[in-house]
């Protein structure tokens, strides 16, 4: 490969690099948060997206590597190491046709990724997160048993306020779990970040890449 393909190479394992510092702040701080059922719940969640995304970029830093060379063995004329790096793919074509699909997939799980930020950080800006008494209701209900002289005791239900949010149906979010969030949310926005400027980088390597191998391939590709 040329220096420019290991230029790029580099840049591409620099951004996982990055990615995987930042998924190691987030298990971190969800593992001493003390996060409500809930919230922890959405954390465990966005650790494992954020964990399937990198080992999607990975995937898709191996394709470059291949991608470009492979444009360099048919620059070369190196038809044999051409065909031993196309032989697990059967053909060109099909080869093109993963790395396109391996692209696309690392996208898509971006976007859930994204998803999860932009509800992280709603509720980071709101302070507060649903009851986990109530579930948001603001109300309990409960069981009562009267008993009554002579009749056999009955069963009531009786709605009242909620002790633990006091009928708002939100808790108010502790200074400490507040600022760990805000940390967690941050290292997750950086990941969303570094592969969606990636992915622009991957797409645009491997089409310059895959237009010189059209054009200087033989038909045996």
């Amino acid at each position: 490969m040329s220096d420019q393909d290991a230029v790029t190479i580099s840049k591409i394992r620099m951004g996982i690099d990055a990615a995987d510092a930042c998924l190691r702040k987030m298990i971190d701080c969800s593992s001493i948060s003390n996060a409500p059922p809930k919230i922890d719940n959405e954390l465990c969640s966005a650790i494992f997206v954020s964990d399937d995304c990198i080992q999607k970029f990975k995937k898709c830093e191996q394709f470059v590597d291949e991608s470009l060379r492979l444009e360099s063995y048919v620059k070369k004329q190196s038809k044999t190491k051409a065909m031993l790096l196309l032989v697990k793919y059967g053909n060109k074509d099909e080869f093109e046709r993963r790395v396109k699909s391996a692209i696309e997939q690392l996208s898509n799980r971006n976007g859930n990724l994204t998803d999860y930020s932009e509800k992280l950080t709603k509720t980071i800006q709101s302070a507060s997160y649903i009851c986990e008494k109530c579930d948001g209701t603001g109300t309990v209900e409960e069981q009562v048993i009267i008993r009554e002289s002579g009749s056999p005791p009955s069963v009531i239900l009786r709605t009242s306020c909620c002790n633990v949010c006091e009928g708002i149906g939100q808790t108010i979010m502790n200074p400490d779990l507040k600022r760990k969030l805000k940390v967690f949310s941050e290292n997750l926005n950086r990941i969303v970040c570094i592969i969606s400027n990636n992915i622009a980088f991957i797409n645009n390597a491997v089409s310059t890449s895959f237009l010189e191998i059209e054009r200087g391939s033989s038909s045996s590709l």
